[in-house]
This record gives structure tokens, C-alpha cells and sequence, in this order.
């Protein structure tokens, strides 16, 4: 006889009412079984004491069945591991699984029930964040402990102990040069390697949902770990690391597993944990610090990477919508923010050439070009740093003086703001990679006359002069790798001056150049930049796509200047359908940059309001 596949009732009130699983009592083998009711929604939800589970949906085409109120339902072989680890054998338990408690064939009920997110993790009694499954245990006759939970949420114990690095039984430091993993503890690195690389770090919803509920729990197959345990380990290394153990951290080089381990604890881990510590407190993040935070986290669907933030935002207007465009939910999304914070931040960001020629690049082409793609991206957790880096050095500038004006979405594309523009480029060089930086700067330093090494004496330069402008502007007037003021001094002229030197003199190479300054103009300041200079002598850094006769503007409301172009034939190019404001400028958006002497406001001080002018960006 053919089993009935299950069929949702339409919520009566999606926007106050969701579905609970109750997860019946079965043993291993047995079919997986559970039923699935509807609850009002309030804010005494908590008292029905459910869990939640946070996981990864996997290949949608590899499922299995189980039974929802004895009729057929398809999941994921993922989410059927985690039930069947989940289940007891003689008890029930209530738990929310979006799977299945939400239709996902209904867009509307979606919707409304992906904006409620945030609240159902809230009010959960604790959430159960699944990892993975053994690959032995997949197909196991019976239940098997599993060896690769045990073993990394021991050496994770482990870290989270109150010891010297070099007390930790776990790590071999008997070398002068480097770190070891010490013997008999090599298939617990191995173990927690496989955690590491499990999926579910990298999705984007996981964000809000180890960060909100009252109470969190890692679970790989058999085994449990809470998630304090990596609050304790991040405590732990951060007490050490800047105390009594520095030398270790100084002297010894950390590689292959150990490296790893690290690198996961110091970045993706702990810009999770970092979250949930505030938003347990009650805070609420800007979208620019959150998605800088949660860069390396990607969704199957580009609107989840804004959707699935929601929970952790300040109160929204905006609901998720399916219907939309990942352009207009994107769009939408940013204007909200930039109006509610009084910053254009959304529009700030990398806009580098390998980026576009990525598939991450390539999905988000279709997004208006005043938006930065940083601001919904994916990155590799490896250039975290360096969006931090970059947001900062942004932070610490003022081209606007703190004023605003708020802006407008015209059809979910164009951007309406009032501008000031500043001057027209008349030259660009965009600089090159590896020693094609030092031939661009000193074709530079020949045609402003500087390419003499007298040029750079150990003296800095008179203030306002065309040197003082040049070593200033490839260091953005600021150093803001560390948490001062990131004010230039005399010091960092001494060690640019020496760089510059060499430059001219072609020797040695910029590779062997150990000069920390310099590495820090190269990586940083002029990684996919242009130096482009004025009609009017103002020397500046633009995007890597700069052209002459594109414009210098301020945009009321930014940190930074901005290079826009008027040429209709790169207007058609993102545009070629758009009806276009016939009483304003029209522009595309090529990206931020450094204009020396207008980064402190000097431009809104000279010029007034009355300069200000309505212009479209598309």
C-alpha cells in the first residue's frame, strides 16, 4: 500500500503562529518518526521549553524519508543523521527544524517565517549546533560512539585549560624554532581538523543562530560540547598570548595542523563567538561591522546573506521577501541601513578586478555599482584580516564632515544623493603587482620631479609641498593597523623616505625590502589602485578602473571621496534599460579612493551647503 506524502495546512496567521516537531522515542534502526503541530508565537513562547536545530541542509539530492504525522517526508541525508542522533529511546522532544517546520514551497508563509527567525532562536530553551555525522556511523546496524567527536572536543578541553603553551600536554615545544603536536596526539588534531572543515562554519545563517539563544551546544555525532568551551579557549590564549607565554607566541613558528587550529580559533571562531557575547547583551550590530565580521559565512541563495542577519540587526522594515531580486533585496537593504546610521558605509569597499572575475564576482555583477561588493559577499576567512584592516582605515577618516542627507532608491537600482563634486582626472597609472609597484611609483616620482633621491631627505618635507602630498597620499595620511590614531610621524616619514630611496635607486628589489612600512603601502593602500592626478594638481588613489576625465566627488554623508564617471557609454554598459532623472547628473559608481588634502572635511568647509548638488548613481 502506497504511504501518503505529507501536505502542510496553510498557517492561519503566519506572522504569529509556527510549527513545533516533537521528535518520537525510537532506536537506531528504526524509521524516524514525529509529529508536527502549530503554536501561537508571542513572547511567551519560551515556556514551551523547545530546542532548535542549527545545521546544514547538504546535497538536496540525497534524501531520506521519515514520517510527519505517520505520512511520507523527504530531508536531507543531513538532517536525518541529526534527528536520528537526536532522538531518545523512551522520551519525546520538542524542537524547530525550518525544514520542516516551515513550507518551503509556500513563498509567502517563507517569508514571514524566515523574519520571525531571529525571535524563534531567541526564545528557543537552546540551541543544538550539528556538525556532522562519522562516515562509518552513516550506515552503522547500530550506534557507534563517535571517535572524531570524542577526540576533538577533548583536545578542544584541553585548550580551554588555564596553561602555559608549553605545559599543554598536547604540544611538543622541546624545538627552539617551532611547535609540535605531541606524540600520541596527532588523531586528535586530525579529529579536529574534520570539524574544522565541517560546512556548517561557513553558513551564513548559522551567524544569528549559535548567537541568540539563551543557551548553545556543539554536537558531532555522538558527542557534546558547549559552546563556552570555546569562549574559555579564545580567554584562555588571549590572557597567554599577551602575557606570560608572548616569547612562545614570538619565537615559535605554528605550521600544518596546529596552524590551522589557530587560525580557526583566532578568526571564524571567534568572530562568532564575539557576536554572541553582544547580542546575548542586547546589542545590535550596523550591517557594515557585521558583514565584515561574517565575510568567509555564504549562502546557497545571495538574498540569505542578507536575510540571514535580520535577527541580529536593529528593528528592520524590511521583511524577507523571495520574490524579490537578490539586486533589490541587496539594494533595499543598504539604503535602509545608510539612512538609519547617517553613513553612505555600504558604499565603501574593495572593488578589485579579481573580484568581478570570480563566481562570488560574477553572481553579484547584476548589483547597482554605487553598492560595494564587499557589502554582501563571500571572502575567504584568510582576507578577514584584511577587510578589517580596510574598514578601520576607513573609520578614521572624515570627508564629509559628518554631515548627511538621506538618499533615495529609485526602482530598486539607482541611488538619488546630494554630492559635491571636487575636480576631473586628468592622469591615471594603476599600479601593478609585485616590483611593478616600485616602476609605477617611480614613473610617478619622474613626473612630479621627486625621482631624485635628494628628494627624500631624512628631514620631512615642508607641509603642503607636492613631497609632502606624494608620501602622504600612498599612505592614505594614516597607519591604521593598530588601535591608536593612526597618525603619520616622523618615524613613519624615515621609513617610507628609506623605501622611496630605493625605489630610485632600483636596488634592491621591493621583495627584499624588509621595510614594514612598505609592505604596508603595498598590501594595503595600493593593493588594486590607481595613482591618478587632477586638472587642478590634486594628486590622489582611485580604483584600479580609473580613467581620465572621470570626477572626484564628495558624497554627503562619506568618510571617504569618491571617483564617479559620467560617460554614457559605461552608464549604457550597467543600465542599458533605466529611465534616467533628465533633471540630475547621471553617474556610475568606479569606487572609493584618497584625495590628498579634502580627507578631513576640507572641501564641506571651503564650499558650503549651497555647492551641494541632487546627482543619480547607478
Amino acid at each position: 500500500m502506497t504511504k501518503v506524502k505529507y501536505d502542510y495546512s496553510p498557517l492561519d496567521s503566519p506572522e504569529s503562529q509556527f510549527r513545533l516537531l516533537t521528535l518520537l522515542p525510537g532506536l537506531w534502526q528504526d524509521e524516524i518518526r514525529c509529529s508536527l503541530a502549530v503554536y501561537p508565537f508571542d513572547s511567551n513562547a519560551s515556556n514551551y521549553n523547545y530546542q532548535t536545530l542549527s545545521y546544514v541542509w547538504g546535497d538536496p539530492t540525497v534524501v531520506r524519508q521519515i514520517r510527519v504525522d505517520d505520512l511520507n517526508f523527504q530531508v536531507t541525508e543531513n538532517l536525518w543523521l541529526a534527528l536520528r542522533r537526536l532522538r531518545h529511546a523512551e522520551s519525546e522532544l520538542l524542537i524547530w527544524v525550518d525544514a520542516i517546520a516551515i513550507n518551503q514551497q509556500d513563498k509567502d508563509e517563507k517569508s514571514k517565517q524566515v523574519a520571525m527567525m531571529g525571535d524563534i532562536y531567541r526564545r528557543c530553551c537552546e540551541v543544538i549546533c550539528w556538525l556532522g555525522e562519522d562516515t562509518e556511523a552513516v550506515s552503522a546496524p547500530y550506534a557507534l560512539t563517535s571517535t572524531t567527536g570524542v577526540l576533538a572536543f577533548e583536545l578542544l578541553r584541553l585548550h580551554a585549560e588555564d596553561k602555559h603553551r608549553y605545559d599543554n600536554i598536547c604540544y611538543d615545544t622541546s624545538s627552539s624554532s617551532h611547535v609540535e603536536v605531541a606524540a600520541g596526539y596527532e588523531a586528535h588534531f586530525e579529529a579536529l581538523s574534520k570539524i574544522i572543515e565541517s560546512p556548517w562554519w561557513s553558513r551564513i545563517w548559522i551567524v544569528q543562530e549559535l548567537a541568540l539563544p539563551p543557551k548553545a551546544t556543539l554536537m558531532f555525532g555522538s558527542e557534546y560540547l558547549p559552546v563556552e568551551v570555546l569562549k574559555d579557549i579564545r580567554e584562555v590564549e588571549r590572557q597567554h598570548e599577551q602575557g606570560c607565554c608572548k616569547h612562545v607566541f614570538s619565537a615559535y613558528q605554528f605550521e600544518g595542523l596546529i596552524k590551522k587550529t589557530k587560525l580557526f580559533m583566532s578568526q571564524g571562531a571567534a568572530s562568532l563567538l564575539f557576536i554572541r557575547l553582544t547580542a546575548r547583551d542586547g546589542d545590535s550590530y550596523p550591517l557594515p561591522l557585521l558583514r565584515s565580521l561574517v565575510c568567509a559565512n555564504s549562502a546557497t541563495d545571495p538574498r540569505d546573506l542578507y536575510y540571514g542577519l535580520l535577527g541580529l540587526l536593529p528593528k528592520s522594515d524590511l521583511n524577507p521577501d523571495y520574490s524579490l531580486s537578490p539586486s533589490a533585496v541587496f539594494a533595499r537593504g543598504a539604503v535602509q541601513e545608510m539612512n538609519f546610521s547617517e553613513r553612505l558605509s555600504m558604499m565603501v569597499g574593495f572593488r578589485s578586478a579579481d573580484f568581478f572575475k570570480s563566481p562570488q564576482g560574477q553572481g553579484l555583477k547584476a548589483n547597482p555599482t554605487w553598492l560595494a561588493p564587499t557589502s554582501f559577499m563571500f571572502m575567504r576567512i584568510e582576507r578577514q584580516d584584511l577587510l578589517t584592516l580596510f574598514s578601520r582605515h576607513m573609520s578614521k577618516l572624515n570627508a564629509s564632515r559628518g554631515f548627511y542627507s538621506p538618499v533615495t532608491l529609485v526602482n530598486d537600482s539607482s541611488l538619488l544623493l546630494k554630492s559635491i563634486q571636487i575636480d576631473t582626472i586628468r592622469l591615471v597609472d594603476t599600479v601593478t603587482a609585485g616590483n611593478g609597484v616600485s616602476k609605477t611609483i617611480y614613473r610617478w616620482l619622474q613626473m612630479l620631479a621627486l625621482d631624485e633621491t635628494s628628494c627624500w631627505p631624512p628631514d620631512p618635507p615642508q607641509i603642503g609641498s607636492l613631497a609632502d602630498a606624494f608620501w602622504k597620499t600612498l599612505l592614505w595620511n594614516g597607519i591604521y593597523n593598530s588601535d591608536d590614531d593612526g597618525k603619520l610621524s616622523t618615524g613613519d616619514y624615515i621609513e617610507m623616505a628609506q623605501w622611496l630611496r630605493h625605489v630610485i635607486d632600483g636596488s634592491p628589489p621591493l621583495a627584499n625590502v624588509h621595510n614594514p612600512l612598505s609592505r604596508y603601502v603595498v598590501h594595503t593602500n595600493l593593493s588594486q589602485r590607481s595613482l591618478f592626478l587632477t586638472k587642478t594638481g590634486m594628486l590622489g588613489l582611485g580604483p584600479y578602473n580609473t580613467m581620465p576625465g572621470d570626477e572626484v566627488h564628495v558624497l554627503i554623508g562619506a568618510n571617504v571621496p569618491f571617483v564617479l564617471c559620467p560617460h554614457r557609454k559605461r552608464l549604457k554598459k550597467y543600465a542599458p534599460n533605466s529611465v534616467f532623472e533628465s533633471s540630475v547628473r547621471q553617474y556610475t559608481m568606479i569606487g572609493d579612493g584618497y584625495v590628498h588634502g579634502i580627507m578631513n572635511g576640507e572641501a564641506m568647509e571651503e564650499r558650503g551647503e549651497d555647492s551641494w548638488e541632487t546627482i543619480q548613481i547607478w
